[in-house]
């Protein structure tokens, strides 16, 4: 018996109360994943403002994001129901070369993140020449097409991915040289990209906070450009914790030469590695006040879906804004916008009826 054989009675074996948490746990991050980063692309796409050559980065990782986690949606949650691979291999070999292409899509958008910043903040008079916004979209395409095709040696040389029940997805065969040049090419370089770019970004900031901010080069960059260099370190930080643990396995593994480990540490390794799919969305909510007001309009948590009748347009709300302005200073008012908006709805409501 195998170790992966192991795994999958180990699968099989679960009872009732870890299947549904299991099962839980996965869809609810998944479904997270999904809402929070269509959320994040309406939200470029409809805001002008935040049109900017940083977004683009955004964007690109959103939708990696959101495209690993829809087929993982209904995937993830048909294994863990069913204690198997309950597709054919065709879906397989999909998922398989799915999930690893935009896994170092999003590695690599993450790269070119931390490399506009530090464009950005440390050489800002280099920054406008290199990153326009027509190289900025032809390096984000061309991310794309190399992460598609980085696995086709792969599998022109034969080689085909395989169901790990322990992650819970397919995976490759376990040939180590494809694997270790994969990881060293698409792990190891955009680490080293993020790690230099965020290190130099973080001492620059942190250098010219007081003494230095006066530069001549520093007087094209402001305060809004260190806010997003810090939600980008925060982003970076975040990536890092949730994919720590899967460098982790996945280096054990290479050295003990198969999967040896328990089967709940394979789940957390998946576990940990689709986190990072829904976290973006919270950064940038909590540190950026653009994508927070969006998100609360959209979500309709603002005073404005709480306390104004439905069917209340902004064009409406402006006239009764203005119509407060004009009336005499000593005139009894209502306490609040909203209960003026609510007595002209009122009296709307009234001048149709008795129209009718």
């Amino acid at each position: 018996m195998n170790d992966l054989e192991e795994l999958q009675i180990d699968l099989e074996s679960r009872g009732t109360s870890l299947l549904v948490l299991e099962t839980s746990v996965m869809f609810l991050n998944n479904v997270l994943a999904i809402v929070g980063n269509i959320l994040t692309l309406i939200i470029v796409v409809r805001t002008p403002r935040l049109q900017t050559v940083p977004n683009k980065f955004v964007v690109s990782l959103a939708l990696s994001d959101l495209m690993m986690a829809v087929p993982s949606t209904i995937l993830t949650t048909a294994i863990l129901i069913e204690s198997n691979w309950p597709f054919d291999q065709a879906t397989c070999q999909f998922q398989g070369y799915y999930g690893i292409t935009l896994a170092f899509a999003s590695s690599v958008s993450l790269a070119l993140m931390s490399l506009n910043r530090y464009y950005r903040i440390v050489r800002p008079n280099e920054y406008r020449r290199i990153f326009t916004a027509r190289t900025t979209s032809l390096m984000i395409m061309a991310a794309w097409l190399i992460a598609s095709l980085v696995q086709l040696p792969y599998v022109v040389a034969g080689h085909r991915y395989i169901f790990h029940p322990g992650k819970i997805y397919c995976n490759q065969d376990g040939k180590k040289l494809f694997s270790t040049i994969l990881v060293c090419i698409f792990g190891g370089i955009p680490m080293s990209v993020i790690f230099f770019c965020c290190l130099k970004v973080f001492r620059s900031v942190r250098a010219h906070k007081i003494q230095r901010f006066r530069d001549v080069a520093w007087k094209s960059v402001n305060v809004e450009d260190i806010k997003v260099s810090r939600m980008l370190l925060v982003i970076v930080l975040a990536y890092v914790i949730c994919f720590l643990p899967v460098i982790i396995i996945e280096s054990v593994d290479f050295i003990i030469g198969g999967s040896y480990l328990p089967r709940p540490v394979y789940f957390f390794y998946t576990f940990s590695a689709t986190l990072s799919y829904s976290v973006n969305p919270v950064v940038y909510g909590a540190m950026n006040r653009a994508f927070r007001q969006e998100y609360k309009r959209l979500l309709c948590l603002n005073r404005f879906c709480e306390n104004y009748p439905p069917g209340t347009d902004q064009a409406w709300l402006s006239l009764s804004n203005a119509r407060i302005a004009v009336l005499p200073f000593k005139a009894k008012l209502p306490q609040t916008v909203t209960e003026i908006v609510r007595m002209e709805f009122r009296s709307r409501k009234t001048s149709l009826s008795s129209k009718s």
